[in-house]
């Protein structure tokens, strides 16, 4: 930011002072008069001595603002630097201090303060007056000095409230989607009066473009690719208490693991096995401990993350994205079926990035225009649906990040494909398809950003185009009502989660939850990322923080 900032060298003081001035300091000086005061001034007069702040995890403090005002010769010509000096060394607690000249002279500064940092108290000071050139100080004006004014930021910690109780009815969050018909829902009564932070891990690990999902499952949090920053011990896959955040275990099944499945006793690893990214590697890995029960390496550069699991039968994409093939977790070589997913064009490429869904016996795929149904058995075809599609692009593949969503046993809702970069969004199209008639019931057009989620004969989506939650009927798609983006907010593109009477939402600036009867936020938190809750009631945040680096936050919902 500070070279963005247009500076001006100091304007020159008593250096260039007239001659005769000069001349009359040394005959007064002789004569036996006062000679003149050399001692170091102040370059400016803040308007107050320290700032501070308090915060809850991976939130970001309101900019605090302040007035510094030229003294003693300084001119407002000369624009002030700035530098901390943090009583910690390894953490540096301010982020930026704006600096705008007022029609007044004085300088308002608007001290920002960083984010992502651990639980505990920053101190430290503040230099204000040097002129940072890159790496270059420009000098202060002769017999000028600097000011300083103090900071304090103060990050909570812990909050752990009760022990975990799981809710009857309610299924942990194992992925994508949530669990196996990705329908985003999870059957929790929250109460936002009694929401809060229960703990929160700084992590650190892998520049992934998106944050790898983790999944909340039988009380533990399971990260691929990350591990605890203050750890530092080489994991590549970490997991954590969901009580308390304390590491259960942690290894590098693989190089540089991406995305995680939990399977009963086991959870199935994936990612990267070589530095140039061209091997895909898969584990099962036992879920106590981590040893390595089965693992297969495939030659490919892009997988997804939307894999199926039907007891001991794990549903995927094949290489070439053309196929869908059902493995088995005892032996992940042996490959139980593999059917067709669709015949692509000639003179086009493939159609990438989809996965499958799991529900009424069937591993449901939506893809190159046809939504299919594939018996987990033996990949026999038991659905097959026409339903908008995007085509693929002449001679390149085309990304669809989407999945089939089963509202119910004879719904389900689709789209046609979406972005998932923060913020990129592109025209696609959403429908609802009754199965039991093989028909499209209807379809609206939009920027829908974020998988749909669904209950109660509500589908719930998320339109960058009208920057709204969209609520419709499951049965005619008619608009039911909606949620509007809050003032400061861009954009919507994470996964929401649906409970059974609030729809938990992240924007790129905060996490809300919107109570379905009132059609209000009723709760916010000041900061945004991927989201996920658990049977036990605890709502989970993963934070991006740049370079590799993430901020996990949980909270108790009830």
């Amino acid at each position: 930011m500070l070279s963005t900032i247009r500076r001006r060298l100091p304007a020159m003081g008593p250096l260039f002072s007239p001659m005769p001035a000069l001349l009359g300091a040394i005959v007064l000086s002789g004569c036996g008069g006062s000679p003149s005061d050399d001692s170091p001034k102040d370059m400016y007069a803040l308007s107050q001595s320290s700032v501070s702040c308090d915060a809850a995890p991976a939130t970001v403090c309101e900019d605090v603002k302040l007035y510094a005002t030229p003294i003693n010769g300084t001119t407002s010509d000369f624009r002030p630097g700035w530098s901390e000096r943090a009583s910690d060394t390894r953490y540096q607690a301010i982020d930026h201090v704006y600096r705008d000249l007022q029609p007044d002279g004085r300088w308002q500064l608007s001290v920002g303060f960083a984010t992502g940092l651990k639980a505990g108290t920053y101190t430290g000071t503040i230099e204000f007056g040097t002129n940072p050139v890159g790496d270059i100080l420009v000098p202060l004006p002769k017999n000028s000095r600097t000011v300083s004014f103090s900071y304090r930021l103060v990050v909570a910690g812990d909050s752990i409230s009760r022990p975990l109780q799981a809710v009857p009815g309610a299924g942990d969050w194992n992925g994508w989607g949530g669990n196996a018909a990705r329908t985003g829902f999870v059957g929790v009564t929250v109460d936002p009066a009694r929401i809060k932070p229960r703990w929160s891990r700084p992590l650190a690990g892998l520049a992934v473009d998106p944050l790898p999902a983790p999944v909340l499952t039988q009380g533990q949090v399971v990260l691929p690719g990350l591990q605890l920053e203050d750890a530092m011990v080489g994991d590549t896959l970490t997991v954590l208490s969901e009580a308390d955040g304390t590491r259960v275990w942690g290894g590098s099944p693989i190089g540089k693991p991406d995305r995680v499945l939990p399977a009963g006793d086991r959870l199935v690893v994936a990612g990267a096995a070589s530095a140039d990214g061209k091997t895909t590697a898969m584990t099962v890995l036992a879920r106590q401990d981590g040893a390595v029960r089965s693992q297969l390496s495939l030659d490919t550069v892009d997988m997804t993350d939307t894999w199926a699991l039907s007891g001991d039968t794990l549903v995927l994409p094949d290489l070439r994205g053309e196929a869908v093939v059902a493995r088995s977790l005892a032996d992940l070589n042996t490959v139980l079926w593999s059917a067709s997913a669709y015949t692509t064009p000639v003179g086009s490429g493939g159609l990438q990035r989809w996965g499958a869904t799991i529900g009424n016996g069937l591993a449901y795929v939506n893809v190159g225009g046809r939504l299919r149904g594939l018996a987990l058995t033996d990949g026999t075809r038991g659905v097959d649906i026409a339903v908008p599609a995007k085509a693929p692009t002449l001679l390149l593949g085309t990304a669809l990040n989407q999945v089939p969503v089963l509202a119910d046993a004879t719904t389900a809702v689709v789209i046609t494909h979406r972005e998932l970069r923060s913020g990129e969004g592109r025209d696609n199209q959403l429908s609802v398809v009754d199965l039991a008639s093989g028909q499209v019931r209807w379809t609206a057009s939009g920027r829908f950003m974020d998988l749909p989620v669904t209950a109660g004969g509500v589908v719930y989506a998320s339109n960058q185009a009208t920057k709204a939650v969209e609520a419709r009927s499951l049965a005619d798609g008619s608009l039911l009502w909606s949620w509007t983006m809050e003032s400061g907010d861009e954009y919507f593109q994470r996964q929401m989660v649906l409970t059974n009477g609030h729809l938990f939402v992240s924007t790129n600036r905060q996490v809300v939850a919107v109570d379905l009867v009132t059609h209000q936020a009723v709760w916010r938190y000041a900061s945004a990322g991927r989201l996920g809750m658990s049977a036990n009631g605890t709502l989970m945040m993963l934070l991006d923080r740049g370079s590799g680096k993430a901020m996990l936050v949980t909270f108790d919902v009830r």
